[in-house]
Parts: C-alpha cells; sequence; structure tokens
C-alpha cells in the first residue's frame, strides 16, 4: 500500500523497478513497468505484481526488491522479498 502524490491534474504517476539479487548480486538489468494501483481510501493506493519463478536459473534463495516510483517527484520507496526455491 502506497500514499502517492497527486499531480496537477489530479492522478498519480507511478512506475515499478523491479530487482532480482542472489547472494548479493543482481541478476540481469531491473524491469520497469508503469504501475496500475487500485484506490481504497481517499489517499491511499495499493498494487500487486508477480514474477514468473521459470525466470529463476536454480533453485534457492534470492532477494527480490519492488521500488516504487512517483514519476512526478522521483520519490521511492523499496521493498525486499527473500525467496527461496526448493523442489
Amino acid at each position: 500500500m502506497v500514499r502517492p502524490a497527486v499531480n496537477e491534474e489530479g492522478s498519480i504517476e507511478l512506475k515499478a523497478r523491479i530487482r532480482v539479487k542472489r547472494d548479493g548480486q543482481d541478476l540481469g538489468q531491473p524491469l520497469e513497468v508503469p504501475l496500475e494501483t487500485s484506490q481504497v481510501g481517499s489517499d491511499i493506493h495499493m498494487y500487486g505484481n508477480s514474477i514468473g519463478l521459470n525466470g529463476f536459473p536454480e533453485l534457492g534463495p534470492y532477494e527480490v526488491i519492488f521500488e516504487i516510483v512517483e514519476t512526478n517527484s522521483d520519490t521511492l520507496v523499496e521493498h525486499a522479498l527473500v525467496i527461496e526455491l526448493i523442489e
């Protein structure tokens, strides 16, 4: 959930940057996509995103980092999720 700033037209402008790390090293280039949110309160929005597990090269631990950027202010919020792929 985020509480984004509103632009001059009264709308929000967000993008997501998704990075994947293994053993502290970035795997590939960050993925940047426009972010669509659902308004759940007067100034609170929620979002969701998914990553296909078949894109990971091997089993083991990974850190998936979701960065949410307000494009009109470059304000950044980061959420990191550690996952363990097992058979």
